[in-house]
């Protein structure tokens, strides 16, 4: 496993009879390659992948990267540990580039070929734990950035790493304006900085706020660049997009499958952004939404036989037996695919969008929506929605006799007003594992869209697996240990660093780390932080 290999390893590191099975020397070797660092060492660098290192004194990282001829970089470094008065020396040198700064950010024209990327700590510094990132701000081959389209990003998406820069793609409209918006999900105000630059890689709006307004030249490809606002904080967050050209009806905040009643992290998400939801088939769907640009009321109606309802979900493929009858016993009854897939107002479409609303139940079986938080589908101990930005939720209840069949399932859903102004489409992708049948994935008219990096959302729980504990040598208590963090406790067991530079790994509170505690933050970076105490979960509420 490389320094900076961020793929979990199981099993490596264990217990056997209450006693570590690995000595000292065997930890050595395990991190030896990290303690000495060359300063010629060559790590990859790829656009919307930020990688992680340590630098201290005259200590030097380096990268490497390739972008094509004409392409504009855009580099940000950030120690995540340290003084905090530290800032990152950023030089990259290749064909006809030659940038060095000292202000954590660097841009770069590309002109083709290799690009060497070196770190350290400016002026001398003390350096520490450092996140590096890569984005391309200008219309390339090379850029990585997630779609942007009408509506809100999809659920998972948010700040992972300390010190990470997330990087969106728009298409722009010519001679319009487009206005951002973000929320995040913890309430905090201008906690995000927006970056915006337009398709040469020319920044147009660098501000700390929830919303920005800029306006576009060309259709072409617009950079947005979502980062922590005056300090080094997590957060999921949703970006939403408005302009002339998109629907002013409400806006689904909220798109996600729950299990037993708890809300499931998405696992992935596909080329075009959309979530994917890994489901034993059956389950609530459950669609949250908010009032959009028309500034109208989101209607309640689910079910409107013979027309179109307020609330409007079609599948790509058939759910349960695909019955087309409309509105058939839920125990017995199945949800009849849309093919072609999307949304019509022909007869045959308007069946299926009420059969699917058939499974709505505000709690008392009404196909409705829900306005009271009281009443959320979500079995939460909070009493709110999903979203706490959402006015009404739309629960679908979906037994076996309407489950999701294995392989790949999109449902795209859309609400309008009580004026009846429709919002942005929103999709998601249920997935249903199954060993025997091979995993489908459909092609449903898929938004125009580059194909993009995939993310991983922040875990929602802690592995159920490892009993409760301290997470040794995890220094900067961001629920993981890296490389570099298990590189600076090895140090402080060698006697050449304070233990001040990591109390984490001092898990007796003896003043040094010793080999168990050694074993110990191997382990957690090997296998995962062990879940925090109860104690500990209920004092952070």
């Amino acid at each position: 496993m490389g320094c900076r290999d961020r793929t979990t390893r199981r099993g490596a590191i264990g217990l056997r009879d209450g006693h570590f099975t690995v000595p000292l020397l065997a930890v050595l070797s395990i991190v030896g390659a990290c303690l000495v660092r060359p300063v010629v060492a060559q790590d990859p660098l790829a656009c919307g992948e930020p990688v992680a290192g340590f630098v201290s004194g005259e200590q030097v990282d380096v990268y490497r990267t390739t972008l094509a001829a004409g392409t504009v970089g855009f580099l940000q470094g950030s120690f995540v540990s340290g003084d905090g008065g530290d800032t990152l020396r950023i030089r990259v040198t290749g064909r006809g580039v030659d940038v060095e700064t000292c202000s954590n950010v660097a841009f770069l024209d590309s002109q083709g070929g290799p690009l060497t990327i070196e770190v350290s700590p400016c002026f001398g510094g003390s350096g520490g734990d450092y996140l590096l990132n890569l984005a391309v701000i200008s219309s390339s081959q090379d850029h990585c950035g997630f779609p942007l389209r009408c509506g809100a990003t999809p659920d998972g998406i948010g700040l992972t790493e300390l010190g990470e820069v997330d990087s969106f793609q728009l298409t722009g409209v010519a001679g319009g304006e487009i206005a951002l918006r973000i929320d995040d999900a913890d309430g905090r105000e201008g906690a995000y900085l927006l970056r915006v630059f337009d398709p040469r890689g020319e920044q147009l709006t660098r501000v700390c706020s929830d919303q920005v307004t800029f306006s576009t030249t060309s259709a072409a490809r617009y950079t947005v660049l979502v980062s922590a606002c005056g300090g080094l904080t997590l957060g999921d967050y949703r970006l939403e997009r408005f302009d002339e050209t998109c629907p002013r009806g409400p806006v689904i905040t909220t798109m996600a499958m729950l299990d037993r009643g708890a809300y499931v992290a998405p696992i992935d998400y596909d080329d075009f952004g959309r979530p994917v939801y890994e489901s034993s088939g059956s389950g609530t769907v459950v669609v949250e939404g908010r009032v959009g640009a028309s500034f109208r009321a989101v209607g309640e109606e689910a079910l409107a036989i013979g027309s179109l309802p307020d609330f409007q979900a079609i599948v790509s493929r058939p759910l349960g037996d695909g019955n087309p009858a409309v509105c058939d016993q839920p125990e017995r009854g199945g949800v009849a695919a849309t093919t072609p897939f999307g949304f019509r107002g022909d007869p045959v479409s308007i069946e299926r969008i009420n059969d699917f609303g058939c499974r709505v139940d505000d709690g008392t079986g009404q196909a409705v929506g829900r306005r009271d938080p009281l009443t959320s589908c979500e079995d939460s101990s909070f009493f709110d929605f999903l979203d706490p930005t959402t006015d009404i939720q739309f629960c679908a209840q979906l037994p076996r006799a309407a489950a999701f069949p294995p392989g790949d399932t999109v449902l795209a859903a859309r609400i309008r007003d009580l004026d009846g102004v429709l919002g942005a489409v929103r999709e998601m992708i249920v997935r249903v594992p199954e060993a025997t049948v091979p995993t489908v994935t459909p092609t449903p008219v898929p938004p125009t869209a580059t194909p993009t990096r995939t993310r991983t959302p922040r875990p929602t729980t802690p592995p159920a697996t490892r009993p409760p504990g301290p997470c040794t040598c995890d220094c900067n208590m961001s629920g993981r240990v890296r490389i570099s963090e298990l590189t600076r406790c090895v140090r402080i067991a060698l006697g050449s660093l304070s233990i001040a530079e990591c109390r984490a790994g001092d898990r007796d509170d003896d003043g040094n780390v010793a080999i168990g505690e050694l074993v110990e933050g191997v382990n957690n970076a090997l296998v995962g932080c062990p879940p925090k105490p109860v104690d500990d979960l209920l004092s952070a509420r």
